[in-house]
C-alpha cells in the first residue's frame, strides 16, 4: 500500500473507530484487515498518538450513550398475543450506578478508606504510661494473654 493510501486509511479507520469504539467495526468501515490497526500501533508514533485521541473521542461516545440509557432511558415494545400493543420506558439502574461511582467516587464507591486518630486529630498514643505501672511479672502475664487473643498467637506482631 502507498503511503498516501496507507494514511487515508488509518484516517477512514480513526474516524470510524471514533464513532463506534470497535476495531473490527473500525477495520470494516475502512475496508482494511484488524491487523494493520496493530501493526501501524507498532510502527507509526504519529498514528498511535491519532489512535490515542480516537480512542477518547469513543470513549466520550460510549459515556454519553451510557447517561442517556440510564437518564432518559430506552422505549422497549410490549407484546400480546403476538402483536406489538405499545411501549414501555425502560431505564438502566446498573449504568446509573456505574456514573455515579465514576463522578462521585468519594459518595459511591463500595470500599471505604479512612483514617482514625487520636485526641484532637493528633496520632493515636502507643500507650498512656499506666504499663510502665506494670511490675515485669504483670507485663509478662499481660504479654501472655495478649499472645492467646491475636489470630497468630504471638503478641508482639
Amino acid at each position: 500500500m502507498s503511503q498516501k493510501k496507507d494514511l487515508l486509511k488509518q484516517r477512514a479507520f480513526l474516524a470510524a473507530f471514533a464513532k463506534t469504539c470497535n476495531i473490527t467495526r473500525a477495520s470494516a468501515a475502512a475496508k482494511v484487515h484488524r491487523t494493520c490497526h496493530f501493526r501501524w500501533m507498532r510502527d507509526d508514533t504519529e498514528y498511535s498518538a491519532a489512535f490515542a485521541r480516537a480512542r477518547e473521542e469513543a470513549i466520550t461516545v460510549l459515556e454519553d450513550e451510557a447517561v442517556r440509557r440510564a437518564h432518559e432511558g430506552i422505549a422497549k415494545p410490549v407484546w400480546f398475543q403476538g402483536n406489538e400493543v405499545g411501549a414501555v420506558q425502560e431505564y438502566s439502574d446498573s449504568l446509573l450506578v456505574v456514573l455515579l461511582k465514576a463522578h462521585k467516587p468519594d459518595t459511591y464507591r463500595e470500599n471505604w478508606k479512612g483514617e482514625i486518630s487520636g485526641p484532637g486529630g493528633g496520632p493515636i498514643p502507643l500507650h498512656d504510661g499506666r504499663l510502665e505501672q506494670l511490675s515485669d511479672s504483670e507485663l509478662r502475664e499481660l504479654i501472655l494473654i495478649a499472645s492467646k487473643l491475636t489470630p497468630s498467637g504471638d503478641a508482639e506482631s
